[in-house]
């Protein structure tokens, strides 16, 4: 088969020599998005370089930043002025390096956090405008607003979600990675916290509690960065805050003299946590100033979570794309007005690469920005949900999708009824459940969670179920591979974070959203496991001659259970490859495990387009109305040819996608990978020839081996981490996997059935011992690479969805609130559930 671009711009047509000479023609859908509202057309000439991870990211953003000549933009969901670029130098060293050139212009435009979520977005500001008062920097070079969101319903539960920077207009970074704590990591993904010189915040896991005690000399008190200049006598300093501010000044213990603070931070100190009421702390691990001292990992038992992402550098024609949307955003927040960029004809070719700059953007977002050029600015922007759409539809053997979240359209979730006695769904919750709920990070009170008051009329559709299309255009492109009268090899692979971003043994909204997860993936009527198996039973039934074989695609099959038990669910591994990640590390004679965070925002279709951005496979991101993101559209024009079925066929492939996921293949088999000192996995040599041949049965089969064969030497090592089956039992594990259904809760007066049979991460008791099984050394270094099988069986047959609105359950990036109790404050102040990403 021979595959020929008629127009760029419109259709492709794959041509089939068949052995008698003729040829079969098809025609697949545009690759571009060209509606009346599309943020900006297909541009060619573009040259772009990729980055697989965050440490090489940074070294080149350093790069280009510290030789930046005229202009420095950054915006981000979250941006930290001490986030860890490289050992020893933070965010503000960079900047303050870059300000002193003469003409120099810097603008740095993070979200404006709203509670209880918080970013630090305050203290940035703040502390990169004191860049102004420095030797050397001329007044003005520094300009740094929030940008709020502009959402026309319910505004405060949304964000900018975008990550971009742009360098001296020249060159645009897109991509996943913000600038801010934890996205510091390389190929090893390393659990050693305190390695490369991490400090406080920068030692990232927002799923442990932090238990190494800090000293105030040793770091900078967010407080002490609010007030400029030290009070004529000796004390605590607390900040002047504007008086639209609604922050309440934290308690500091006696001994603390914040005024030191801006000694500190020339020093290249690093900023602690604070207590500040109402707030979930994000990024942090929780500690609170208001204690004897600030925390921050252990570096001698606790692990630190790595961070899976990517980020692309670019020039030519659509940096003009990256630019025009700074500048919008930036003059529909309020800052000193900047003016038009020039048109992206006046950006110079670079390179090879077709690429086209697709936004999420709500209605309101478009209108403040007030471009003349924009048409329907009544309606919002969904083009990167159509974008994946179409790719997934134009897919000929493979897609390899990897992403922070999964949650879409699935039918009907399953344990979602209402049971017997009347209770509404959520209100009879499993005892798993109602042991999170209970637990102090818990949403106590769950059932009364509201939404404000002037949102109230506008929100129902919050509490739906997921809606985009993104899993039931799997589904149907799985489905066309298996009816297909003449097969060909084809194939999806997901690779996922096992859970998202949180302690979910105590939080209730990293539970819920493991619920939607699993209901996407597994459990669903019409989840992608589901789904498949809906299509491989109706060829079962048509190569029985059974005429009526399409009943199985018909949501009115009454006997769709039963019909579905002739197919199990591991039969779709043939269709479809489901990974996470994970490490290991010993830490003195302690082993330890962490999940590596995928946070990524990818889709590569064939080795020939790739599409990545900000956006998450959720409807916050994808459905328009929800969180503004950015996404690269990319097809290279420098092409070859590969052997990607196996079959000895060269089919063509596109440069730059093909070395993208190479590259990224490379790093999650551990490819290349030298002993390190604290353990970890060993390289998976013998998936080279998988990652050669992505579309050949034999790759996909022996990555799947290699990752369930790692799941099995984990699960046997630690008992608490997420698995598919209860531990020498072939049950379902629980929502929490070390779950004794016969034990019960330590209260005597507690008639609840199940606990857990030992302590959990979240306890500090976990930390006080070792929590691994004998032989753990042996069975570790078993495991090549970093991937392992998804739990597909994980919580099944649990009701686990606490009533939490559904549309904000997928949210950016992290659900983990650092350790802060959050339930009372989500109940009575929950203006935003931004549960994070960046």
């Amino acid at each position: 088969m021979a595959t020929m671009e008629l127009d760029q711009t419109s259709r492709s047509t794959s041509i089939i020599a068949g052995t008698d000479g003729t040829f079969k023609t098809t025609v697949t859908s545009g690759l571009w998005i060209d509606d009346d509202h599309v943020y900006a057309p297909k541009r060619d000439g573009n040259d772009l370089h990729a980055f697989v991870t965050g440490k090489a990211y940074f070294a080149d953003l350093i790069q280009k930043m510290e030789n930046a000549s005229s202009e420095i933009c950054i915006a981000g969901w979250q941006i930290n002025w001490d986030a860890l670029l490289a050992p020893g130098k933070r965010l503000y060293d960079v900047l303050l390096q870059a300000a002193r050139k003469k003409g120099m212009k810097i603008y740095v435009m993070p979200w404006d956090d709203t509670r209880p979520i918080r970013t630090y977005d305050v203290q940035t500001i703040r502390v990169l405008k004191t860049i102004n008062d420095e030797p050397g920097v001329a007044p003005g070079t520094v300009s740094a607003i929030t940008s709020p969101s502009f959402n026309l319903t319910n505004m405060a539960y949304f964000s900018h979600h975008q990550k971009t920077i742009l360098i001296d207009r020249r060159y645009a970074y897109v991509g996943g990675i913000d600038v801010a704590y934890g996205r510091y990591d390389d190929e090893r993904f390393t659990l050693k916290c305190d390695e490369d010189g991490r400090e406080v915040m920068n030692r990232y896991n927002p799923c442990i509690p932090p238990l190494l005690a800090v000293s105030f000399s040793e770091v900078v008190v967010p407080t002490g960065l609010m007030q400029r200049h030290r009070p004529s006598r000796p004390g605590i300093a607390m900040p002047r805050l504007p008086s639209s501010s609604s922050m309440k000044p934290p308690t500091l213990p006696p001994e603390v003299f914040v005024t030191n603070d801006w000694d500190k931070l020339k020093r290249g100190k690093w900023q602690t946590p604070y207590q500040e009421a109402e707030v979930m702390d994000l990024m942090t691990n929780g500690a609170a100033i208001d204690s004897s001292a600030p925390f921050t990992l252990d570096p001698s038992r606790q692990a630190r979570m790595p961070w899976q992402d990517m980020h692309v550098r670019m020039e030519g024609p659509s940096v003009a794309d990256i630019l025009s949307n700074f500048v919008d955003r930036w003059n529909a927040s309020g800052g000193p007005r900047l003016p038009s960029p020039p048109p992206a004809q006046q950006f110079a070719a670079a390179g090879s690469a077709m690429v086209q700059v697709l936004r999420s953007a709500p209605a309101g977002l478009r209108k403040k920005e007030n471009r003349r050029d924009v048409k329907n600015a009544a309606v919002c922007e969904d083009h990167i949900k159509q974008a994946m759409c179409k790719l997934i539809e134009k897919a000929d053997h493979f897609i390899y999708i990897e992403n922070q979240f999964f949650v879409g359209k699935i039918g009907k979730p399953v344990h979602d009824e209402p049971s017997a006695d009347g209770q509404k769904p959520g209100q009879d919750l499993s005892p798993a459940a109602n042991f999170i709920n209970a637990q102090k990070h818990g949403l106590s009170k769950v059932a009364s969670w509201t939404l404000r008051q002037n949102d109230a009329n506008k929100s129902s559709s919050l509490y739906e179920p997921p809606t985009n299309p993104i899993c039931e255009a799997l589904i149907r492109r799985i489905t066309r591979a298996i009816l297909n009268a003449e097969p060909q090899p084809f194939h999806v692979y997901i690779t996922l974070p096992v859970h998202p971003e949180g302690d979910f043994f105590t939080t209730a909204s990293v539970a819920v959203q493991i619920y939607w997860t699993m209901q996407t993936i597994s459990f669903g009527t019409n989840s992608l496991l589901n789904g498949i198996r809906r299509a491989l039973r109706a060829r079962q039934l048509r190569d029985q001659g059974d005429k009526n074989y399409k009943r199985m695609f018909a949501d009115t099959n009454q006997d769709m259970h039963k019909e579905l038990e002739h197919i199990p669910m591991e039969a779709c591994f043939e269709y479809v490859t489901l990974l996470n990640l994970r490490n290991w590390a010993k830490l003195g004679e302690r082993y330890v495990t962490e999940q590596v965070y995928v946070h990524t925002k990818l889709i590569i279709v064939d080795d020939r387009y790739a599409l990545f951005g900000s956006a998450n496979i959720n409807d916050r991101s994808l459905n328009g109305e929800g969180d503004s993101e950015i996404a690269l559209l990319v097809a290279d024009q420098k092409n070859s040819t590969a052997n990607l079925c196996g079959d000895g066929v060269q089919r063509p492939v596109r440069d730059f996608a093909r070395k993208l996921r190479v590259d990224i293949w490379r790093k999650l088999f551990g490819i290349g990978l030298k002993p390190g000192a604290v353990g970890g996995a060993k390289p998976a040599d013998q998936l080279l020839s998988a990652i050669a041949k992505p579309a050949c049965p034999a790759s996909w089969r022996a990555i799947q081996k290699q990752a369930e064969e790692n799941a099995a030497s984990y699960e046997a090592v630690f008992d608490y981490i997420p698995r598919s089956w209860k531990k020498y039992k072939k049950q379902a594990s629980s929502i929490i996997p070390n779950w004794d259904r016969e034990k019960r809760w330590p209260r005597s007066e507690s008639t609840t059935q199940g606990y857990p049979s030992s302590s959990l991460p979240f306890e500090n008791e976990f930390w006080s011992r070792h929590r691994h099984g004998q032989g753990a050394g042996s069975e570790l270094n078993k495991i090549k690479g970093f991937i392992t099988a998804l739990p597909i069986h994980w919580s099944e047959g649990e009701k686990n969805n606490f009533p939490y609105p559904t549309s904000l359950v997928a949210n950016n990036d992290k659900s983990h609130f650092g350790g802060t109790k959050i339930a009372q404050s989500m109940v009575t102040e929950s203006r935003s559930s931004a549960d994070k990403e960046a």
